[in-house]
């Protein structure tokens, strides 16, 4: 019984509805004809709170490790095909990975 107070009193400060409302809420939205690709405001806010920094960590880190093994593919290049490496250097050393980091910090800054 402890764990359900505790749970209501966190849907409160999240103002989270009562879950009785919010199976409604769910099923309204299910029903209707919205092509919309997010449940209302009232359900969508406290899951952007509650899970949105865990979430957007996740991508950075998921995004650098990405990023490692885009320029790993420099090994393959070297070996695979060495008459144009400098061209496949160039593109991935001074061209892609400048932007992608430029795009990663301007996206994660907030």
């Amino acid at each position: 019984m402890k764990e359900y107070a505790d749970f209501i009193a966190h849907m409160d400060l999240l103002h989270i509805p009562e879950k009785d409302t919010v199976g409604n809420l769910i099923e309204e939205w299910l029903s209707s004809d919205s092509l919309r690709l997010a449940f209302p405001e009232v359900l969508e806010d406290p899951f952007e709170t509650d899970t949105g920094r865990r979430r957007t960590h996740r991508l950075y880190i998921r995004g650098f490790t990405a990023l490692l093994f885009y320029l790993v593919f420099l090994v393959a290049d070297y070996h695979m095909v060495p008459d144009i490496f400098r061209i496949a250097l160039v593109v991935r050393l001074g061209i892609v990975l400048p932007c992608s980091v430029i795009y990663r910090n301007s996206f994660f800054i907030s």
